[in-house]
């Protein structure tokens, strides 16, 4: 009886160690994931330290708990877990992921890639985040899904509402006890009147002072501790109209708590374990569209010998930044015929910027594809037409870990009459 009692003991305790043992993979199993393969965990490890610039507080992959996925353009992901840290208010729920882009065992990307949800169950949702994050629709989403590079310097914020980009950009930030309560007091946000997508133009007057509010942020803190707040522009004709701040939650130095949402991870912010992604500073000069005619940059002159015809070059500014501007030049022919002056033609001759922008460079990017000017002519009451189409590229040279930018396709029209006067 002894004997058969060890025996059945002896099993039940077996039981239990291989059900331990196995239980990375039921999980997997549940969840419809697929386990990652040693030899690319071994891939994406080698990927990761070679393109790390720092080993200083940088995030630590926990490659124990990772999984592969395909995404919804099919591609095959490497999905990696990192530390969480705990956040209070209910409405907000963030989740931070190592996402490595595969291809039969070789690693071709790697970003941390974090989803912040705003009165949306991310923990729920998980998986179809993932299989989504680079889609420019996510079915109700509401949120931010905000990219960096391996060394957690800042790519990308895109923010959702209701499942689609919206006006609002929405950040999650980390503060000291001190910053947050100098932020708090002096609320400075005209460095930040301008949207990060210049194709939204500023409106024709100065954009107005945007409304400030904090919600509920405590009367104090705890000494030497980290503040997270939840951050939420909402834009209006390029100028940001409010700034929302909402208090998540504060790390003390010598406490620890959960994650947020599934309750991974902890919140002392140790080694391994930085501070979600910081708020980049919003620095680019963007500026708006514009025409504006600058006159000729040489008299009218004859073509060949012949005064039927007159030549003149003609510049105009089509875009302003606040201490520079983008100009173009075109060289322009009208016909004189029985008292009257009608456009022939008009050639666009070059682009460039005049000013300069103190926190770095500010490029006008024109080829084939993207600077396009028109050549038709307004014949009719002797009118010429230039359209513009191009980009600009933002290099911030001064500050660090703020990457380069680009606009969207920009259009800029501006027209003359033979009396080169702008007409419109």
């Amino acid at each position: 009886m002894k004997k058969n009692t060890l025996v059945a003991l002896a099993l039940i305790m077996g039981l239990c160690l291989f059900l331990f043992a196995c239980r990375k993979d039921i999980s997997l199993l549940v969840n419809g994931r697929e386990a990652a393969s040693s030899s690319l965990l071994e891939n994406a490890k080698i990927w990761r330290l070679q393109h790390l610039q720092s080993k200083n507080s940088v995030l630590k992959p926990l490659w124990d708990d990772a999984w592969t996925v395909s995404s919804k353009d099919r591609k095959e992901l490497l999905i990696v877990p990192a530390p969480e840290h705990y956040i209070a208010d209910e409405k907000y729920r963030i989740r931070r992921f190592f996402i490595f882009t595969t291809s039969k065992s070789e690693i071709s990307n790697g970003e941390i890639v974090e989803f912040l949800g705003s009165d949306y169950k991310v923990e729920d949702n998980l998986d179809f985040l993932l299989k989504n994050f680079e889609q420019k629709t996510i079915g109700n989403f509401n949120g931010a899904i905000i990219r960096y590079d391996v060394n957690y310097a800042f790519l990308k914020n895109t923010t959702f509402e209701n499942g689609k980009i919206g006006s609002k950009t929405l950040w999650f930030s980390s503060k000291s006890v001190k910053e947050i309560k100098l932020d708090l007091t002096t609320a400075n946000t005209r460095g930040k009147l301008m949207s990060m997508k210049p194709s939204k133009s500023m409106s024709a007057s100065e954009c107005p002072e945007p409304v400030v509010e904090n919600r509920n942020f405590p009367a104090s803190y705890c000494e030497g501790g980290t503040v997270q707040v939840g951050v939420e522009y909402s834009y209006s004709d390029g100028c940001l109209i409010k700034l929302t701040r909402t208090y998540l939650g504060t790390t003390c130095p010598s406490t620890s708590g959960g994650g947020s949402g599934s309750g991974s991870g902890s919140g002392s912010g140790g080694n391994g374990n930085p501070p979600y992604g910081e708020e980049p500073v919003i620095l680019y000069n963007t500026g708006r569209p514009v025409s504006y005619y600058d006159g000729p940059t040489s008299e009218e002159e004859e073509v060949n010998g012949a005064d039927i015809f007159k030549r003149a070059t003609l510049t105009w500014t089509y875009h302003d930044g606040v201490t520079w501007s983008c100009k173009s030049q075109e060289r322009g022919i009208v016909k004189v015929q029985n008292g009257g002056r009608t456009w022939y033609g008009l050639t666009h001759q070059l682009a460039y910027q005049t000013g300069f922008w103190a926190l770095g460079e500010v490029n006008v990017i024109q080829d084939s594809q993207r600077f396009q000017p028109s050549y038709d002519m307004i014949h009719v009451g002797g009118f010429g037409t230039m359209e513009v189409k191009y980009q600009l590229q933002y290099n911030v040279t001064n500050v660090p870990k703020v990457p380069p930018f680009k606009s969207d396709l920009l259009t800029s029209f501006c027209s003359w009459n033979t009396s080169w006067e702008k007409t419109q």
